[in-house]
């Protein structure tokens, strides 16, 4: 199914392997493991009398093909010395350490999971816990997809946890199979790693969690208690019905939001709170709990049907996000107002008040799992998008020309509230552009995701003409189609490869498309062309629901000295319906809705977003 799919593979072929058999009518002695001069013998005798041996010679190449009883035999009596050549085998069979492991877990509507995500050798049984887990992490998620209760982004958080986890546990049994298989230069290594395990209760205790998976911790949202994205330790619980544990409380397959013993009138408000989400978390009053649980700061613990804790009611973290990001928003009719929203103040324009700015990411977390990328977003409505689509959720590629340290701004805004960014550099209008944008765009992305994908891409990135039509060049007239036009065509060219079917594109264009000024003639001729890369890619990309729009900004405050003159400014706003002029932050909220479902419906438009300056 890996190879029918098309997902990549990469890692190692094996460069050892173990020979293994079931033989019966031999007697050698058990053996635990023993290394010896010439290699590794394990030997464990049944009730039944058949005796189990695997052999590894140390040096040893992997033979390409299953052995036979006559090539266990040999390897063993070299490394042991013991003929068992005269038993009858009744299963004979090897495996290497080949290590391999799928790009992406996730391609459109195909998933890997277990042995088909990834290929290990089989030591300390940690393959079968890993595919277990796999399957319990995705299934749930599958489950709520099916029923439609599944957020946004739910399906993406699968490939973004696991594959990390699948990466982890091949790391370390890499490391195992080196100190297990290695012949006398692993020796010294086997010998320190010998004294931490003895001296050290942490050392055992982290070796032991590591193996088990039980120390996973899956980056579940803001806040830091030590059991947010951890499993939900096992503890005895006594409610006002009976006494049951932790584990019991997760078979329903639901979400649990357990309030433990403290503060009544907290434990009512929450359990109000979660009231409409209750078909899908069952809320729990506990009474006591064992010490596992027992932890004095903490009044509450919402937790997903995998098990794994993603609220704690610390830190003034909130309930209603946690639920959102996991469980999907209710319905309205459920009778339980939204939040209101938090307002900050914001510099006020010389003519007319713009809305306050909200701070959509208590409330809002519509692109949780998504990437995007926007280019030329150091400043402008770039930078005002950017840091809008991060308050969504989305990891953000924040691409710049010149100037690193106003991307660098960008992003350290985006991590103070919370979310995640990158920076990546491209000249865009020269040859090369593309390839060396997507250069940098996917290493960030696998760097942080473990894939390529990119579900949203908004080409903001362009050049003023500022020219007069007599004043026009040659030379400036193809920047400015290289820049402005060209350049998003094979943007989106490229981003489709690694677009997932869903996905958006905003193309910021202009109102100069619709109003005339003569000093930008060639400048609007580019944006023109851009507004019919909507039309004509949003009829290409039905089939796979991507959608396509064009955002034709007004006047728009920007860096540009002349937003300085409060008698320009003045003139200017009086060409809007509002009697003032656009703020980046009026762009960057038309751009976000349009990368969310609920825009899904839209597509090939031209969104006036001038503020009525189009009106006449």
């Amino acid at each position: 199914m890996r190879r029918l799919g098309g997902f990549g593979f990469p890692g190692a072929d094996a460069t050892r392997d173990m020979l293994r058999a079931d033989v019966a009518g031999i007697d050698v002695p058990n053996r635990r493991f023993e290394r010896l001069e010439g290699g590794l013998a394990v030997a464990a005798r049944r009730p039944d009398g058949v005796t189990r041996v695997m052999v590894h010679e140390f040096g040893a190449r992997p033979r390409g093909a299953q052995p036979g009883f006559a090539d266990v035999a040999d390897t063993w009596k070299r490394v042991t010395g013991e003929d068992i050549s005269a038993g009858t085998p009744l299963w004979v069979n090897s495996f290497g350490d080949a290590s391999r492991q799928a790009g992406r877990y996730r391609d459109h509507r195909l998933f890997l999971a277990g042995d088909a995500a990834h290929q290990q050798m089989p030591i300390g049984g940690q393959a079968l816990n890993l595919g277990l887990q796999d399957a319990v992490n995705l299934g749930w998620k599958l489950a709520a997809q099916v029923q439609r209760r599944g957020p946004d982004g739910l399906l993406d958080s699968y490939h973004g946890e696991r594959h990390a986890v699948g990466q982890r546990v091949l790391n370390n049994i890499r490391a195992q199979a080196l100190l297990l298989l290695g012949s006398a230069e692993v020796e010294p290594v086997r010998q320190v790693f010998a004294e931490l395990a003895a001296g050290s209760e942490n050392v055992r205790a982290h070796l032991a969690g590591m193996i088990s998976g039980l120390d996973i911790r899956y980056d579940v949202g803001p806040g830091r208690h030590p059991l947010l994205g951890r499993r939900l330790p096992h503890a005895d619980i006594t409610t006002t019905e009976s006494t049951t544990t932790s584990t019991s409380l997760l078979r329903s397959g639901r979400g649990v939001l357990l309030l433990l013993p403290g503060d009544d009138a907290r434990r009512e408000e929450l359990r109000t709170l979660a009231a409409p989400w209750a078909d899908l978390v069952h809320t729990v009053t506990a009474t006591s709990v064992s010490e596992g649980l027992a932890a004095p700061d903490t009044g509450a613990l919402l937790v997903r049907p995998d098990g794994h804790v993603v609220w704690a009611d610390t830190d003034g973290t909130d309930l209603a996000t946690a639920l959102n990001r996991w469980f999907k928003e209710p319905p309205r009719a459920t009778g339980v107002p939204a939040a209101a929203p938090f307002t900050a103040p914001v510099t006020a324009p010389v003519t007319a008040p713009a809305p306050a700015k909200k701070n959509r990411r208590t409330h809002m977390n519509r692109l949780t799992g998504k990437t995007a990328l926007v280019t030329g977003s150091s400043r402008g409505m770039g930078r005002a998008a950017a840091l809008r689509l991060a308050q969504e959720g989305a990891l953000v590629a924040v691409h710049y020309t010149a100037n690193r340290e106003a991307a660098d701004d960008v992003v350290t805004l985006i991590e103070k509230d919370g979310g995640r960014a990158f920076t990546v550099r491209a000249e865009l209008g020269v040859p090369g552009d593309v390839h060396e944008l997507f250069l940098g765009l996917e290493s960030g992305l696998r760097e942080r995701t473990g894939t390529t994908g990119l579900d949203i891409l908004v080409n903001n990135a362009g050049v003023m003409g500022g020219v007069k039509p007599e004043d026009t060049t040659p030379e400036k007239f193809d920047q400015l189609f290289a820049v402005n036009a060209k350049a998003p065509f094979f943007l989106i060219q490229r981003a489709l490869k690694n677009m997932p079917d869903g996905g958006r594109i905003i193309n910021i264009t202009s109102g100069l498309t619709r109003f005339a000024n003569p000093d930008e003639i060639a400048y609007a001729m580019t944006k023109g062309a851009v507004d019919q890369l909507a039309l004509h890619f949003a009829k290409y990309l039905g089939p796979r629901n991507i959608t396509i729009n064009s955002v034709a900004p007004g006047i728009t405050r920007n860096d540009n000295p002349v937003f300085g003159i409060p008698e320009a400014v003045e003139q200017m706003a009086q060409l809007s319906a509002f009697n003032r002029i656009g703020e980046p932050e009026d762009v960057a909220d038309v751009v976000a809705f349009l990368a969310t479902d609920e825009a899904r419906w839209i597509t090939g438009s031209f969104v006036d977003a001038t503020g009525g300056t189009l009106l006449g």
